[in-house]
Formats: structure tokens, C-alpha cells, sequence
């Protein structure tokens, strides 16, 4: 895939950009130590290198395709909630699975 795609360059330096953290996962993938899936990669910090190295994985077709915008809202939202009054964690959290995460699921799937 690397060899056939317009610009092979632009992988290689995702790879090797510092601190190199895209090589790592896929030199475990590829050795076996992880799983090629989804869970891993929303085991991993989540940090550019990761989300490019996730996202190659998919258009390549060895993961499902995936919206980065809908996975990154609970890690989001838990960051938010941080700010907010304990009382009103629970309610919120309810809303974003009950409305907001079903209408950006919802959106991804039509394309828009």
C-alpha cells in the first residue's frame, strides 16, 4: 500500500515524525503483542501520529471505516465534565449518548 499510493513520503513521515510514536503500535501489530482493531487504538493517548496511523489502517481496509470526530467526543466530553459540578456530570453524559452522539452517528453515516 505504502509503494502504490500517490505520495509515499507523507506515511514514512508520519511514521518517523517525533517522537516516532505511529511506529510503535504498528511494529506491535505487526509483531502480534496488540490487536489490529478499533479497542486498541482507543487504548492509545490519542494524539495526531496514532489518529493518522488509525486512519491509513482503515482506508487500507484492514479496519472498518471509522469517524474520528464521534470517537474523539467521550474523551472530550470527559474533559469538559472536569470543569463541571459533580451534580450535573451524570445528566450530561446521558444527553451526549442519548442525542448528541446519535445525531454525529447519524450524520456520519449519511456522509454529512
Amino acid at each position: 500500500m505504502l509503494i502504490n499510493s500517490d505520495r509515499p513520503q507523507t506515511t514514512i513521515w508520519w511514521l518517523r515524525k517525533k517522537p516516532s510514536v505511529g511506529a510503535d503500535p504498528l511494529g506491535q501489530m505487526a509483531r502480534g503483542e496488540v490487536a489490529i482493531s478499533h479497542d486498541t487504538f482507543r487504548t492509545l493517548p490519542q494524539d495526531r501520529a496514532r489518529g493518522y496511523l488509525r486512519s491509513l489502517l482503515a482506508a487500507a481496509g484492514v479496519l472498518q471505516p471509522f469517524d474520528p470526530y464521534v470517537e474523539g467526543m467521550d474523551a472530550w466530553l470527559e474533559e469538559f465534565l472536569g470543569e463541571v459540578p459533580q451534580h450535573h456530570r451524570e445528566l450530561l453524559r446521558r444527553y451526549d449518548r442519548w442525542r448528541v452522539l446519535r445525531d454525529m452517528r447519524r450524520a456520519a453515516s449519511e456522509g454529512a
